[in-house]
């Protein structure tokens, strides 16, 4: 079998960054999730994912802000994913570079859904999915690539699986 991994950013990819304005407001963060303003695309990912064996590995800054248990419940459906996050005392790129290190992943095995260029090197690695902060993973390029990367992924593993039998 091989593993897949995708790591995740929060704002900007599973909601619109407009929508931290239910902060401002002075909204609690369970009435945002439970009112759709946050995470509100939770499910969108869940569908492209559908029917693969892809990890999730959460990079973005909620990482911080609240507990695994708080994460677990804002992801969902996709809380069955979830393999982990990056290491907090690194950046998020180097966090990234260090989990597909421990992991053992090769390039195809990984993905990066962001909504910050900054963060990343440049020129911006091949893995990275760059979504815009107001459409997210809503983006029907971000969707498309996301989908065929999972399923290309998984065929990929199945050759190489069947290579292996075969040898």
């Amino acid at each position: 079998m091989c593993d897949k991994y995708l790591f995740l950013d929060g704002d900007g990819v599973l909601h619109p960054v407009s929508a931290l304005e239910s902060f401002a407001m002075g909204m609690p963060r369970s009435v945002a999730v439970r009112h759709g303003r946050l995470f509100r695309w939770v499910s969108i990912l869940d569908e492209l994912l559908y029917g693969t064996s892809v990890q999730i590995i959460v990079h973005s800054a909620w990482r911080r802000l609240i507990t695994t248990a708080e994460l677990l419940q804002y992801l969902g459906p996709l809380a069955n994913r979830y393999s982990g996050m990056t290491n907090l005392e690194m950046s998020r790129w180097e966090g990234i570079l260090y989990s597909v290190g421990r992991l053992g992943l090769r390039e195809e095995q990984w993905l990066v859904l962001d909504d910050h260029a900054t963060y990343f090197p440049d020129p911006l690695p091949q893995q990275l999915v760059l979504c815009d902060p107001e459409l997210g993973i809503w983006e029907q390029r971000v969707r498309a690539r996301v989908q065929a990367w999972a399923m290309n992924a998984s065929a990929n593993c199945e050759v190489k699986s069947d290579e292996a039998d075969e040898a």
